[in-house]
């Protein structure tokens, strides 16, 4: 069992609202990538149905100013002593139909981590935008060509006193299809400096902990489309969604159907399609046999995937 959420609220003169223990925070706009959203340690799985995350450990303040929201966080998770106990604020702003923030943490033996993101509408479509820059990453960064057959190994560079770039930019829309069904379309990009380009270095990325799922490569796209209750079907949702790692070309889809069986229980299959060349959404492990190497005597091949098939309940209680 995992601990989701358990809180404390209060308030002081009604001005400042403290809230106190484990709880659920989401910082920025994307819906498939959230570079700002700087307090959950695991990232979100951009294809899951809902988000799987248990809550963060916080203590945070709340201070309303007219139509901006302040925030101030302490970061008490992993935090053992007062000296790794992390720190992060946001303000979040609206004029009219946008709505600006900006944010910003810290903590020791991390980078230190600046954001902002803006969502806005226009006509029928809503925009958002998300940026996070990092400096002060210590997290190692490869180069060069992995060859195990002449033990060429790539090269770590330190890039402790760069500013690394992240950025999300996507459009959605809701269209009618009749009195009661509307269909949600969106699209979505993501550039990420901390990625690579060079898909042979994956394994090497593998074996030295610096590989994150849909944050290795450098250029992202996806599409989606929502259908809610179409028809008759009242009790019937479907999601179909679409990434692609530009970077190496590989690209992976997925159809999602939700039933609401009863009203504390909902179903969900999914199947998901593999494609493209190999790389990070299509991925094959292939190691040439290398004598007198305990292992790898006859090498290594890890077939791509093709097609991935699920099946999940929830249950409300």
């Amino acid at each position: 069992m995992a601990l989701d959420q358990l809180w404390v609220k209060a308030d002081a003169w009604r001005r400042v609202y403290v809230t106190v223990g484990q709880q659920r925070v989401k910082w920025g706009a994307g819906r498939f990538w959230n570079p700002t959203d700087f307090l959950n340690a695991q990232r979100l799985d951009p294809l899951a149905v809902f988000d799987q995350r248990t809550g963060v450990a916080l203590v945070r303040a709340h201070v309303p100013v007219g139509a901006a929201n302040l925030y101030a966080v302490a970061n008490l998770d992993d935090a053992s002593t007062l000296g790794q106990v992390g720190g992060a604020a946001r303000a979040e702003i609206v004029f009219g139909t946008t709505e600006v923030s900006a944010s910003a943490a810290a903590r020791r033996d991390q980078p230190l981590r600046l954001g902002a993101d803006l969502s806005t509408g226009f006509w029928l479509l809503d925009l958002r935008v998300e940026a996070a820059v990092l400096h002060g990453v210590d997290d190692p960064f490869f180069e060069g060509t992995l060859d195990l057959s002449t033990f060429t190994l790539p090269t770590e560079v330190d890039r402790s006193e760069d500013w690394i770039p992240q950025v999300v930019a996507g459009l959605e829309g809701s269209f009618k299809l009749g009195d009661e069904d509307s269909l949600t379309l969106g699209v979505e990009g993501f550039f990420n400096d901390a990625g690579t380009d060079q898909v042979e270095l994956y394994p090497w990325l593998l074996l030295n902990d610096a590989y994150t799922p849909f944050y290795v490569g450098r250029w992202y796209a996806a599409a989606y489309a929502y259908l809610p209750a179409p028809g008759r079907w009242d009790e019937t949702s479907f999601t179909a969604s679409w990434i692609a790692n530009l970077s190496d070309q590989s690209h992976v889809a997925r159809l999602d159907a939700s039933v609401t069986a009863l009203t504390w229980l909902s179903l969900n299959a999914y199947v998901a399609p593999h494609f493209g060349k190999v790389g990070e959404l299509r991925y094959r492990l292939q190691l040439d046999p290398l004598a007198g190497v305990e292992g790898l005597e006859e090498g290594i091949d890890v077939p791509a995937p093709v097609v991935d098939l699920g099946l999940g309940a929830r249950v409300r209680f």
